[in-house]
């Protein structure tokens, strides 16, 4: 007697069996359809089996930060934007109270080990950390210089003074002049301990630790436009390769993000190095792609029909017939290029199964295509060609903002405002100045009440982080950063200046008009964290910009006449 489940089984197997057999029961209507899916149409050809490439390589060796004079680069030891970003950390203008401290406490700590007590007492003396606490003045930075000062010595100014005479192997010639000349302990023993925190000092980061005074910002900034702007070059093919980038603001570079600047020459004298790889080319796979076996199911993350039916245009439907009918005629062949290097192919040739060779050139050595993947702009002639492998940055951590700036245009007053939301204080904090400015109103206290009086006022009070931006009268073309007026004890009219750096106080700043919008641009500092290509820790302040929301209202009003208690 057969079970029922024997019944079940059977059934399964046979329909299995039916189901992998795969019968085609009308020959004609396949080939019809081969015919109208233009399979037939294609021409008997080899797959690849054989790819050999002659390759140029040259490293880039000259960088140039704005219009700075032009200088050596070591490509790959660090990220591109760690070259072009790092500013002083340090300045005379905006002194870093926990960087002056960390760098003496570094500096006593290796004189202490090697048994120099009394020089550590000599400098807290001769470099005593300043007890101002900033412009900021923040409760934070106020307690942090109280319980440094007379511990550490100030390592930045210390810093400052010896950086020039090791920089000329004149280390100690220090010791005949003031303080140093009062070390009455092993002098040979306390230049080797300078010596060699003067080096560490030096490679704490990019920009960190600098001799530098007046503003301390990049060199590659270009304050008149809010954004970075530098050139690289190699030398390539006997001539030299210069790839500039000129709006640097979104803090992240690539190979895209270059164009070639035929003006322009920086001193490459390197020499290319010529190399010839062979691979196995492999098929190109892409999610979504048709499997080649029958049985094997689908990706279900992508549907390029769907996405067909979705997008009724020419590059959607392009896009899917490429996928379907031509995404298995694809290979690649990986080509291993050195980190922060230009290069081209000089010879690529093919091999088929059939033993057949074919030499392949580039899409502009063929008459009537100007289509280009992965070409930089500006190339042309013999550099149409030319790739670019940048030193890459990698995965960047970022802080939060430690400055913050609001520039847009105000159509009701007629002219534009720089609004320091944020500034850095002391020790490199965030310091929200609104909140600032709302505690002096409050500390400053109401007037008792009593009878009310009208009073006339020729303007009203702007409150002290906004900056007015003014049309300058010699160009058209750019905006200067004006001063909030303000009336002094003694009845005298003074500019109230920025706080933080990117609005460069005590200088005359200019930004061309066309950065001055009404929807606002925000201009933010920030510390910056990544890795380098050969894995070293790099630290450093930069700045990027981005769109805005606007502003507020200042609340300026000209000949009012308002209620006052008194």
């Amino acid at each position: 007697m057969t079970s029922p489940l024997q019944f079940v089984i059977g059934d399964l197997a046979s329909d299995t069996a039916e189901g992998e057999a795969a019968r085609v029961l009308d020959p004609l209507w396949m080939l019809a359809r081969q015919w109208q899916t233009g399979e037939l149409d294609g021409k008997d050809s080899g797959s690849p089996v054989g790819v050999r490439m002659a390759v140029e390589a040259a490293m880039l060796e000259r960088w140039q930060p704005g219009a700075a004079t032009a200088r050596g680069l070591r490509a790959g030891a660090q990220p591109v934007e760690a070259l072009v970003e790092a500013e002083c950390w340090d300045t005379s203008t905006h002194p870093h109270a926990r960087l002056a401290a960390e760098t003496g406490l570094g500096l006593q700590q290796r004189l202490v080990a090697a048994g120099l007590p009394g020089t550590v007492a000599l400098l807290r003396v001769s470099y005593p950390l300043p007890l101002d606490a900033g412009t900021a003045g923040d409760a934070a930075s106020a307690r942090y210089v109280a319980l440094m000062a007379g511990r550490v010595p100030d390592g930045m100014r210390l810093y400052r003074y010896l950086q020039p005479l090791q920089a000329q192997g004149r280390l100690v010639a220090a010791f005949g002049e003031a303080p140093l000349n009062q070390v009455h302990e092993d002098t040979g023993a306390v230049a080797r301990v300078l010596d060699a925190w003067l080096t560490e000092c030096a490679t704490f980061s990019p920009g960190g630790v600098s001799t530098a005074a007046a503003h301390g910002e990049a060199e590659a900034w270009q304050a008149e436009r809010l954004e970075y702007g530098f050139a690289v070059s190699a030398r390539l093919g006997g001539d030299e390769v210069t790839l500039a980038v000129d709006d640097h603001a979104e803090g992240v570079t690539d190979w895209y993000s270059y164009s070639r600047d035929a003006s322009r020459r920086l001193g490459a004298a390197g020499t290319a190095v010529q190399r010839v790889f062979a691979f196995l080319p492999s098929p190109v796979r892409f999610a979504g792609m048709p499997r080649p076996r029958f049985w094997e199911l689908e990706d279900g993350r992508v549907s390029l029909p769907r996405l067909e039916q979705a997008r009724d245009d020419a590059a959607s439907r392009l896009l899917v017939d490429f996928a379907l009918r031509y995404g298995n005629d694809w290979f690649s062949a990986p080509l291993p290029l050195p980190i922060g290097s230009v290069s081209r192919i000089r010879n690529l040739m093919v091999t088929t199964n059939f033993g057949e060779r074919w030499a392949i050139g580039a899409t502009v050595a063929v008459a009537g295509e100007t289509w280009r993947m992965y070409a930089l702009s500006g190339v042309s002639g013999a550099f149409a060609d030319v790739f670019l492998a940048p030193t890459p940055a990698g995965q960047v951590l970022e802080s939060a903002a430690v400055e913050q700036v609001q520039l847009a245009r105000d159509e009701v007053a007629n002219l534009g405002w720089a609004v320091e939301a944020v500034v850095e204080s002391a020790i490199g904090l965030p310091v929200d100045r609104a909140e600032q400015y709302a505690r002096s109103l409050a500390a400053a206290g109401a007037a008792p009440a009593g009878a009310a009086q009208r009073s006339y006022r020729l303007g009203s009070v702007v409150p002290s982080f906004w900056s007015p931006l003014l049309p300058a009268r010699d160009d058209a073309a750019f905006w200067l950063r004006g001063a909030t007026p303000r009336m002094t004890a003694s009845g005298s009219i003074e500019g109230l200046q920025p706080w933080g750096r990117v609005l460069q106080p005590g200088q005359a700043m200019r930004v061309r008009e066309e950065e001055i919008r009404a929807e606002a641009i925000v201009v933010e500092r920030r510390y910056r964290f990544a890795r380098s290509a050969e894995g070293q820790p790099v630290l450093w302040i930069g700045r990027c910009k981005h769109a805005g929301r606007g502003l507020a209202s200042c609340g300026l009003r000209f000949d009012t006449v308002e209620t006052d208690t008194v």
